[in-house]
């Protein structure tokens, strides 16, 4: 079936989630698999974002006047909180992802670590903090990943439908089988209320 325009498809199949070498938030790597799925290959822009505040469904967060330079057409739209995302997806007939389909879309076939493959992040491969000017980019800047993916490093946060746990497994409050097996979608399968957690996560 054909993606609708401005999306991918993602091909289901096995891949390998997290890494043994990074932060505790990424331990243990391990194998997991996710079915086949659509995502958008650009980040929500401005224009999603204030269209949702329109129609009423997303709020203006207070210290979104604060971030001059950013609210540009083509640029993702920043700041905006995980319910905000929700409801810009929502309105368009989509969903967020969980967090295991936005990291088999960010890894590709390869499970590379960054969009380009190994080389460490500069400037001219993703637009991240000390890079000039200190703004977003226009979404698509750099060049998209092995899926037609953009940005999928630098430029903004995404945030995806999974709530937060310091760890996939082998820590205190770590996700454990909610993180495991085919299609996880971590505590409490990411519904809107889940006893012990409040945070959800951001990549």
């Amino acid at each position: 079936e054909k993606p609708s325009p401005g999306m991918a498809c993602i091909p289901g199949g096995p891949f390998l989630r997290g890494s043994d070498q990074h932060g505790r938030n990424a331990r243990p790597q391990r194998r997991v698999t996710v079915s086949t799925f659509y995502i958008d290959v650009h980040e929500a822009t401005t224009p999603a974002f204030v269209a949702c505040v329109k129609a009423g469904l997303c709020t203006r967060p207070k210290p979104y006047l604060r971030y001059r330079g950013f609210h540009g057409k083509r640029q993702p739209a920043v700041p905006v909180s995980w319910h905000n995302a929700l409801a810009i997806c929502l309105m368009q007939g989509k969903r967020l992802p969980t967090e295991a389909e936005w990291e088999k879309a960010a890894r590709t076939t390869d499970g590379r670590t960054y969009p380009w493959g190994e080389a460490a992040p500069t400037c001219r491969r993703a637009a991240f903090r000390g890079c000039r000017p200190a703004t977003t980019r226009a979404v698509g800047s750099f060049p998209p990943n092995p899926y037609g993916l953009f940005d999928m490093a630098g430029n903004g946060y995404e945030w995806v439908m999974d709530w937060y746990t310091p760890c996939y497994g082998g820590c205190n409050k770590a996700c454990g089988d909610a993180c495991r097996g085919r299609d996880p979608r971590g505590p409490c399968a990411g519904v809107l209320r889940c006893k012990g957690h409040r945070r959800r996560v951001l990549r």
